[in-house]
């Protein structure tokens, strides 16, 4: 009965949140920069994808402010993880507490675009078992709309069907990190002649990174890296053949961890990718509860790991030595002016 009390919280926090997260000034500047309704040209659409842009243009045509546009975002995630949890018959009360640790703070206040992707990928992922590919490339395209990343997931509608041996996993999960970390052919080059053109990869290459040595933190801290690492192996021992979707949750993960470890030297975009996949852990975790007699000690166990994450996330400090998430502050209770765009 809680649970949309707990739920609309969250998409308040999220709607009424003002100068918090790295890119909050970047979204603002998208919504003072859209164009009237009548005003729209191509050259936008260049820029934002055009679910976002509209979105924004829509905001700002009838004066709703910001805010509109953030409670609109969290609405929609919010939809998807319950419809999600709908298609893989398990409860939202286990996988929405999840998402509060592990992802809200980030998708939601931080990598806005990003994070409503994912959440259409993942509503895509669950047509897979039912090899229903229609509805797999709508959702996806729907994700598309608001990021382009998400095509990235398109040829994942076979790969993630595949059943990799035990062994596999284990070598592939070794193998992407040992040539991640000696091999640089693999790294930075790879990344420079596909985003040759990208001025936004030769900014974060070359000015984001110039004081910070996120190049090296496999885009996100190793401790959590070799977490999912810890639970993706432990996955694929003891669940896998429990549930016809398994398959497909324990192959993203490793798919994901993997790409950390081959494409590590380019921070923030191999992230962006490897997270398309994290949220497998949203539904690997929820089962632990169920194999085990003694579930004080899992509940405890994923508490831990949850707490541990979700303190490392708000902890985060950006290249100015700022704190990105904490104290909250909101427009109902900070005096902050809105970033001025020139």
């Amino acid at each position: 009965m809680l649970l949309p009390f707990f739920i609309v919280a969250l998409i308040c926090m999220a709607g009424l949140r003002v100068g918090i997260g790295a890119d909050y000034e970047s979204y603002m500047n998208i919504y003072k920069n859209a164009p009237g309704l009548g005003d729209i040209q191509f050259i936008h659409f260049a820029l934002v994808e055009p679910g976002y842009l509209l979105l924004n243009v829509f905001a700002k045509s009838l004066n709703l402010g910001f805010p509109f546009v953030a409670f609109t975002l969290s609405t929609i995630i919010f939809c998807n993880l319950l419809l999600i949890c709908r298609r893989v018959a398990i409860s939202p009360l286990l996988v929405i507490p999840l998402y509060f640790a592990l992802f809200y703070v980030s998708h939601q206040f931080n990598i806005l675009r990003h994070g409503i992707a994912i959440s259409f990928i993942w509503l895509g992922f669950t047509y897979i078992k039912d090899k229903r590919f229609f509805k797999f490339i709508i959702y996806l395209l729907l994700g598309a709309l608001f990021h382009t990343v998400a095509l990235i997931a398109i040829p994942f509608y076979s790969i993630l069907r595949f059943r990799f041996r035990f062994w596999v996993v284990v070598a592939g999960l070794g193998a992407s990190f040992l040539i991640g970390l000696k091999f640089e052919f693999l790294n930075n080059p790879i990344f420079a002649i596909l985003f040759a053109d990208s001025d936004r990869y030769q900014y974060y290459m070359n000015d984001y990174y110039l004081n910070i040595k996120s190049q090296a933190s496999f885009g996100i801290s190793l401790g959590t890296l070799l977490n999912m690492v810890w639970i993706l192996l432990i996955y694929h021992k003891w669940f896998l053949d429990e549930r016809p979707d398994n398959i497909i949750f324990a192959n993203a993960l490793f798919f994901g961890v993997c790409a950390v470890g081959l494409f590590n030297k380019n921070g923030v975009f191999v992230e962006r990718i490897s997270g398309l996949f994290y949220p497998a852990l949203l539904l690997i975790i929820p089962q632990f509860y169920l194999k085990f007699r003694k579930q004080w000690l899992i509940v405890f166990l994923v508490m831990a790991y949850c707490t541990f994450y979700f303190l490392k996330v708000i902890t985060t400090k950006n290249r100015f030595g700022e704190y990105e998430y904490i104290p909250y502050k909101s427009l109902l209770t900070s005096s902050q002016e809105l970033p001025t765009v020139y």
